[in-house]
């Protein structure tokens, strides 16, 4: 055994091993961004907003991808489980991609799977001074029955240039919504939701389908009827700007 542990392979052995670095269990690669975020709560394109300015935002369109991270939204009844802050983002980026082939800017309140708080999505569109707001989400209710495509604006009893403005905008979205996915239109409602309450420009807030309908939910989750809804979304913001005169602050 002595004998064993000074011969010159054994210590050849020891020196190397002695040398040689420790294993480590491998890493899961962080998602690259565009730019590091200053704080958990800010996107690429905030984070750009608070580096650089914007100037002028009269050209710019927010589309918000509604909940994110932690939040998951409403979720499919059936398995596997469809998760709502996955297809409002899904949803949200062919939107965008629509928007800038017809030449528009368009900012995301979240470009990844990320929570914003709500205030802050609303803050980021005012410091934007941007020309609309467009928030996407899909929908759910205690009825497996409960079907179709409804827009909420927000009734602002201080502004009501901006209340008029972002009602027509909600029609326009509609209208063209169910003429390019020929679904039950649940029409034009008043709400109180933060992210259309507090933002200064027209806002709306679209519900894209019930998740809890089993027939709508096998059109939602695919990529045909999401591209059918940013059609829709995507023309109704064109329309209205082609038909009304941009607020004016």
């Amino acid at each position: 055994m002595n004998k064993f542990l000074l011969s010159p392979l054994f210590f050849l052995f020891l020196c190397c091993w002695g040398c040689s670095p420790r294993y480590t269990p491998p890493q899961y690669e962080q998602p690259k961004r565009r730019l590091a975020p200053a704080s958990p709560n800010q996107t690429p394109d905030m984070v750009d907003l608070n580096r650089t300015g914007w100037s002028s935002g009269k050209n710019i369109i927010v589309l918000d991808p509604g909940h994110g991270g932690d939040d998951y939204g409403t979720n499919s009844n059936g398995n596997p489980k469809f998760y709502e802050k996955y297809l409002n983002l899904s949803t949200t980026l062919i939107v965008k991609a629509f928007l800038e082939q017809k030449g528009y800017t368009v900012r995301l309140t979240r470009t990844n799977d990320t929570f914003i708080p709500l205030d802050e999505r609303a803050e980021f569109a005012n410091r934007l001074g941007a020309q609309l707001f467009v928030s996407i989400h899909y929908n759910s209710a205690p009825s497996k029955d409960a079907e179709g495509l409804e827009v909420f604006y927000y009734l602002d009893k201080e502004n009501a240039t901006r209340t008029e403005e972002s009602k027509r905008l909600a029609k326009c979205a509609l209208e063209q919504i169910i003429h390019q996915t020929g679904v039950k239109s649940r029409g034009v409602k008043q709400a109180n939701f933060a992210v259309i309450r507090k933002t200064d420009m027209p806002a709306i807030l679209i519900e894209g389908g019930f998740l809890t309908n089993e027939k709508e939910m096998e059109k939602i989750k695919t990529s045909a009827y999401q591209k059918q809804l940013a059609q829709g979304i995507t023309h109704g913001i064109t329309d209205y700007l082609a038909r009304a005169p941009l607020l004016k602050k």
